[in-house]
């Protein structure tokens, strides 16, 4: 693939361009840099990859992206065999050579993306429990690591860069992954770690005060949350008992969201709804009702949280179109 290929519909610049030299890989990290790969210089809170350009370019690399001109121009004298491509953000357009590098992968698999402040790596697993007893193979990227088939990657990040993302959902992939259960931070939302991902269904947990270390205020907090509710394709599954959730369904319908919002919750009128709770130190029951049917519910495992995490594994399962018969199947 050339960078022709790569860029193609997508805004760029190139200087000293070689249309026969051939991409062999992307890298963003001028450490693992092979002779004949692409560098993304992405400028980040603790180091600009801009630094580290000539160091890529020593190890191999024959096409520098980058975004500042000023800092780059002094090295491009001194390399006039390497393409050098500029764009306007970096990190925005490696999210997209990723995906076109890829070829599309999270196009190949059902993609679930769970955000909130509490309960996405629950309902990741569970999630990924309750298919695969309706015999489907599942991908799960998050918190305590990332599982492609039967194996277990360990991560330090809980949604990692869009070039890994993709790597992992081409592994997915070739593991002949049914569905991808991937916990979506805010912090990937708001620095295009998910750009151009084809999210199938969007889950939202809850919205408390959290990360103000990386959001300037708790208003950016949310509208980076909201963002995964406008990438979706099909539906997107809203806690209502959370003011947030609420707010996030009427701006679905502001802002003409593609994917149809269906709401679940405990205390609020929901299209997915747990009546008739019943607590106890051993877990919880409830009676699971929807429009088409009604079934009871018994998680062992205790509190509130369980039966909306349960809740939302469910109604992912059913908006994909699980019966009756198989949400007692994939509960058990």
């Amino acid at each position: 693939m050339n960078v022709k290929e790569l860029l193609s519909g997508y805004g760029h610049r190139v200087i000293h361009e070689n249309v026969g030299q051939v991409i062999h890989d992307i890298q963003y990290d001028s450490r693992l840099i092979e002779a004949g790969d692409l560098f993304v210089a992405i400028k980040g809170y603790q180091a600009d990859g801009h630094d580290y350009i000539e160091k890529a370019i020593e190890k191999g690399a024959t096409t520098i992206v980058c975004s500042d001109l000023g800092k780059v121009a002094p090295i491009m004298e001194k390399y006039h065999d390497v393409q050098w491509i500029f764009v306007e953000d970096a990190r925005n357009a490696l999210a997209y050579m990723s995906d076109v590098f890829y070829d599309k992968p999270s196009k190949k698999m059902a993609l679930v993306g769970i955000t909130g402040t509490n309960g996405k790596t629950s309902v990741s697993l569970l999630l990924s429990n309750m298919l695969e007893a309706l015999d489907k193979r599942t991908g799960v990227i998050g918190t305590i690591g990332n599982k492609v088939g039967q194996s277990f990657r360990n991560t330090s990040v809980t949604t990692p860069e869009s070039l890994n993302l993709n790597r992992l959902f081409t592994d997915m992939v070739s593991d002949k992954t049914d569905a991808c259960l991937m916990e979506v931070s805010s912090h990937s939302l708001a620095l295009d770690r998910v750009a151009f991902l084809n999210y199938n269904i969007g889950i939202f947990t809850n919205l408390t005060q959290d990360h103000m270390d990386f959001h300037r205020d708790f208003e950016e907090y949310y509208s980076a949350k909201r963002r995964l509710f406008l990438m979706t394709d099909t539906y997107n599954l809203i806690n209502v008992d959370d003011a947030f959730g609420r707010r996030i369904v009427k701006d679905m319908v502001a802002l003409s969201a593609k994917a149809k919002s269906v709401t679940y919750g405990i205390d609020r009128a929901a299209d997915i709804m747990a009546r008739n709770v019943r607590y106890s130190m051993a877990g919880v029951s409830y009676d699971l009702c929807t429009a088409e049917f009604e079934v009871a519910i018994r998680v062992n495992m205790p509190g509130k949280i369980y039966v909306y995490n349960t809740l939302a594994a469910i109604g992912t399962l059913i908006l994909m179109g699980a019966s009756k018969e198989d949400v007692l199947k994939a509960v058990a």
